[in-house]
């Protein structure tokens, strides 16, 4: 299957921004752990050139550290290798939509100043609060494949706003807003209280997004799963 996009190979991370300097780019793939210098200090270099621009760091030895850095630098996704082709190609197609959003809201301010921006900003708040009020969970059963038995549920996330029904525009909204921590706390939650207590003994599937395994409240015990 041909791609849609243009894919420019780097041999050097100065070779990539001198790409990225010259425009045209709209996402960056890069490996953490490079010779020269590493993924993390070529998203700090990207970042004096363009705020916006999505950088995918994609690692094998994953460290919370190194996590925590790339989410305090504006990494758009962090990739555990081996990376499924399906999982790659939905990041560079959501990675690429949002930075043609961001030019859009870059260009709006030049021509029309913040109000402009500022109001669809409101519009997407209001659209993303109806939707997290909304947010309820669907649960599919995951059946062995020895004994056609249920040994667990997925969690799937759902919501009662019409423009907002399902995970992808309802992620896409708490990634441009930053609150990720804020709906994967809250799915973490309806998953735990929403499954019947005749359930309870069966194992139960909630997917995460990557930043979620930087928030604190994942991995405390009083906290909902």
């Amino acid at each position: 299957e041909r791609s849609p996009y243009e894919v420019v190979p780097c041999l050097t991370p100065h070779e990539a921004i001198r790409h990225i300097t010259n425009g045209n780019v709209r996402v960056v793939i890069s490996d953490v752990a490079m010779p020269e210098i590493s993924g993390i200090e070529l998203l700090r270099m990207i970042r004096q050139h363009d705020p916006d621009l999505p950088v995918v760091l994609v690692t094998g030895q994953p460290a919370f550290k190194t996590a925590a850095e790339a989410t305090e630098f504006g990494a758009f996704m962090y990739l555990i290798k081996p990376v499924k082709r399906e999982l790659f190609v939905s990041t560079v197609e959501r990675a690429a939509r949002l930075y043609r959003l961001a030019q859009t809201k870059r260009q709006a301010i030049e021509m029309f100043g913040d109000g402009a921006v500022e109001s669809e900003r409101v519009g997407l708040e209001t659209n993303f609060e109806r939707a997290l009020q909304g947010i309820w969970m669907a649960f599919q059963p995951i059946v062995r494949a020895s004994d056609r038995t249920i040994f667990g549920y997925e969690a799937l996330l759902r919501s009662d706003c019409p423009s907002m029904s399902g995970p992808g525009p309802i992620l896409q909204a708490a990634e441009r807003l930053g609150a990720l921590a804020r709906l994967g706390r809250t799915v973490r939650e309806k998953a735990a209280n929403s499954i019947s207590t005749a359930h309870r003994s069966y194992t139960l599937f909630v997917n995460l997004h990557p930043q979620d395994l930087l928030d604190p409240d994942l991995h405390d015990e009083t906290a909902a799963l």
